[in-house]
């Protein structure tokens, strides 16, 4: 026998869900309620189905509602269903008591599903409206002010509303396509093919049937997916292989069956997105410069944020930089320069600078270190963007003579354009230092300490020609004083704009170990005294703000020259 709706107060001692042969229709599939809205006072919402992507459903019966809400309505809700937003009501009714979660809602007779658009909501007298899921078209619309206002494309998620379809009054055989992901790739390399599907059918759906193509490639595909109740959606994904060619491309999926037969909605079946090909997928680390001192004494509770905002993330480069609120003991030589990030004369701590991105909307792009969730959100979003450049560091530390040699290896990845002009910034780092801390540590432990800056503070320029590999060689002498067990090597590619310090985004950053006995071979030994070896011939020559130029000694100023080893040189006049 087939199951019913459970009268909604029989639900406070005994919750049955729903059986698969009715159809729970909506935009958030019952999942767990993630956000409330406060209703202060009576406050009208509803979802709507438009006919151009529910007409399959004419004619069947609706039965009942489900109400997700985010605390207990002792007083219930005014329910009511609708064929458009400013219409008349095909069916209201006046809920009990509803409770914060779930709630089944039977109406007392079924409601033909209009031939046109369904709309189905709620009147609230005060309370918490319920929101979860991802965010979808018509998926959450508010009365305001005798005007409905669709609030659709905010971050939280769709109305907890759901229409109860009796299953038995439909038949028909649909899934929906509603989004294929946008994905990078290596060329040559699989990568995950994912999408989210409606199930538009009386029975749980875990298998159906498309074709995609990827230029004039078609490939033919069963996909397996966790069961999806009648009228909810379900996300896939399975493996599939990128072009052998760099380049953007267009995937487009087309359902072809499903659970093994035909389905009946061809208008819903297909979908589209981007794929975009590149030389090699590089992995993409944030760099985050935290601006202390020790004499600050708001900076151990802003260090604790920041602690808390990187925990157990492996996607960031961490810099402590100690300036801003003065300078101390820790403060490494030329830090000062530093202060064009504030682009002003108030400086202070604790300040926070990620990706050298003004996120804050501020004079420039260092801010004072907000909540641990906003940092995190901030980690997120820069996070998630490609890599365009790769960075790689050999280091060789000869403990007992203290010398250190650097070799940094930097490409543009294949598929990838830079712009602009971008250097390589080096730094040393040291972690595990003892030393004050105010307001009254007497051995507060500092670590990611930046003690010396190995390039020039606002970064070498580098070259790019292609996807060519750019080297930068370093030697330094690692301080007596420094623990060399305790140290890194950060090295990180970024745009450098000398007008601009809101347009130094950075493109990638690594970090290694300092001790280290890394083979960096040297092609020809005997080099010039720029740094070139012998025999190098210039291949391409650059004003400073990055504009090419000839190689014939015509230009005048100051010219970076990338030479045929790789290496950069700053000249002044002909290259004679």
């Amino acid at each position: 026998m087939k199951k019913r709706l459970i009268p909604l107060a029989l639900l406070a001692l005994s919750f049955c869900p729903m059986q698969a042969d009715d159809v729970s229709l909506g935009y958030c599939d019952g999942s767990v309620i993630s956000q409330q809205v406060d209703a202060s006072g009576q406050t009208s919402v509803a979802v709507k189905f438009a006919d151009s992507d529910f007409s399959m459903y004419h004619g069947s019966r609706i039965i009942g509602v489900r109400l997700g809400v985010a605390s207990d309505l002792p007083a219930g809700v005014t329910v009511f269903v609708r064929d458009q937003l400013t219409g008349d009501n095909l069916y209201t009714m006046q809920t009990p008591a509803l409770y914060q979660g779930w709630n089944d809602v039977e109406f007392a007779q079924p409601v033909d599903y209009p031939k046109g658009d369904l709309v189905i909501g709620y009147t609230i007298p005060q309370g918490g409206i319920g929101r979860s899921g991802e965010t979808w078209p018509d998926g959450y619309w508010m009365l305001e002010n005798g005007t409905w206002k669709d609030h659709s494309s905010e971050q939280g998620g769709s109305l907890c509303i759901q229409a109860l379809i009796d299953g038995e009054s439909y038949g028909v055989n649909d899934a929906a396509l509603l989004r294929v992901d946008k994905v990078t790739a290596g060329k040559d390399k699989p990568f995950t093919f994912s999408g989210v599907v409606r199930n538009n059918t009386n029975a749980d759906l875990d298998h159906f049937a498309l074709s995609y193509t990827i230029g004039d490639v078609t490939t033919e595909q069963e996909v397996s997916l966790e069961s999806v109740l009648p009228g909810e959606l379900g996300s896939f994904s399975f493996e599939a292989t990128a072009p052998s060619t760099t380049g953007k491309y267009t995937m487009t999926a087309t359902i072809s069956s499903v659970s093994g037969k035909a389905d009946e909605f061809a208008s819903n079946n297909t979908a589209a997105a981007e794929l975009d090909v590149l030389g090699e997928l590089v992995k993409k680390r944030v760099l985050v410069e935290n601006f202390t001192t020790q004499t600050c004494v708001n900076c151990p509770a802003a260090h604790g944020r920041l602690k808390e905002a990187l925990q157990g993330r492996d996607d960031y480069v961490l810099v402590a930089h100690h300036y801003g609120n003065g300078t101390d003991d820790l403060t490494a030589p030329s830090t000062s320069d530093m202060q064009w990030f504030y682009n002003s004369n108030k400086m202070f701590a604790p300040g926070l600078m990620i990706d050298r991105v003004n996120l804050m909307e501020s004079t420039g792009p260092i801010f004072v270190v907000p909540e641990s969730k906003t940092i995190t959100a901030m980690l997120d979003e820069l996070g998630a963007e490609r890599a365009p450049v790769a960075v790689d560091v050999l280091r060789n530390y000869d403990s007992a003579t203290r010398k250190l040699k650097i070799r940094v290896n930097t490409h543009v990845v294949e598929g990838e354009d830079v712009t602009g002009s971008p250097v390589v910034t080096v730094l040393l780092l040291e972690d595990g230092i003892i030393a004050p801390q105010s307001p009254g540590y007497d051995n507060y432990e500092h670590n990611d300490v930046c003690r010396m800056f190995v390039s020039e503070v606002y970064g070498d320029p580098v070259i790019y020609v292609g996807n060519e590999e750019v080297r930068r060689d370093y030697e330094v002498d690692v301080a007596g004083k420094w623990n060399a067990d305790n140290m890194h090597i950060v090295a990180f590619v970024s745009n450098y704009d000398k007008s601009d310090c809101n347009n130094c985004h950075v493109y990638n950053a690594t970090e290694v170990t300092l001790n280290g006995q890394d083979d960096i071979p040297t092609a020809i030994v005997e080099t010039t005294t720029n740094g070139a070896a012998i025999g190098a011939t210039p291949v391409a020559a650059y004003t400073l703000s990055g504009q090419r130029t000839g190689l014939d000694g015509s230009a005048s100023g100051i010219r970076i020259i990338r030479m045929s080893d790789g290496t950069v040189r700053k000249v002044a006049g002909s290259l004679r």
